[in-house]
C-alpha cells in the first residue's frame, strides 16, 4: 500500500498511515518516536479507499501538503507543530463517490509533488475529455499556473531546475515517458 513516505530536515519521517487509517504521521527517525499527528475523520463504512477524506501527501521541510482525493481542497500543514496553515477549497467540495465502483466515482486530484519553490497536483479530466491537467501552488497558496495535458500520466515528478515535468503512462507511449517542458512543448 502506497503511504507517502517523506524524509525531511534529515530526521522526520512523515507519512500517511494509510489504509488502517487516514492520519498522518511524524516520526523522529533517530529516536523512534511518534513525535506529531495529523488525525483525519473517516467514515463510518469499511471501504477507506472511497472515503471522503482520502487524500495524497508530500512534505518538505517546512510544510505538508495535503490534497484530497474526492473533493477539491487541498490543506497546508507546518511539519513543526502539524497545525493547519492554509486550506485551499475549491468549487467541487462535494465528492461523487460509489463505494466499491472506481468507474462511477469521480477522482479530483490524483498524485502529489512537492518541489522547492512550488508543489504540483495531477488532477483528472471530466469523465468524458482524456489526459490529465496539473496544477501548480506556491507554498502560500496562491495558484501559479494549470498546464493541460493530452495523456494521461500514471505518476509525475518535476525538475524545477529546468521546467520539465517527466510522466509515466505505459498504456500510451512505447517506453512508457513523456516530458514536458513548462513553457508547453512536449
Amino acid at each position: 500500500m502506497v503511504n507517502f513516505m517523506n524524509i525531511v530536515n534529515d530526521s522526520l519521517l512523515i507519512y500517511s498511515a494509510y489504509p488502517s487509517k487516514l492520519d498522518i504521521e511524524k516520526i523522529n527517525l533517530n529516536t523512534q518516536q511518534i513525535t506529531g499527528r495529523i488525525s483525519l475523520e473517516m467514515e463510518s463504512h469499511k471501504e477507506t479507499f472511497f472515503d471522503k477524506n482520502r487524500g495524497y501527501l508530500a512534505a518538505n521541510d517546512s510544510l505538508i501538503i495535503y490534497a484530497y482525493t474526492y473533493k477539491k481542497q487541498i490543506d497546508i500543514y507546518g511539519v513543526d507543530d502539524m497545525k493547519l496553515r492554509k486550506r485551499l477549497v475549491g468549487e467541487n467540495t462535494v465528492p461523487h463517490i460509489v463505494v466499491g465502483d472506481v468507474k462511477e466515482t469521480e477522482f479530483r486530484q490524483r498524485e502529489l509533488v512537492a518541489g522547492k519553490h512550488y508543489f504540483y497536483i495531477r488532477c483528472r479530466k471530466p469523465k468524458n475529455m482524456e489526459g490529465c491537467f496539473i496544477e501548480v501552488y506556491d507554498y502560500s497558496g496562491r495558484s501559479i499556473a494549470q498546464y493541460e495535458l493530452t495523456e494521461m500520466l500514471y505518476a509525475f515528478d518535476v525538475d524545477e531546475d529546468n521546467s520539465t515535468i517527466y510522466g509515466y503512462n505505459s498504456d500510451i507511449f512505447e517506453d512508457g515517458f513523456l516530458k514536458y517542458t513548462l513553457n508547453g512543448s512536449e
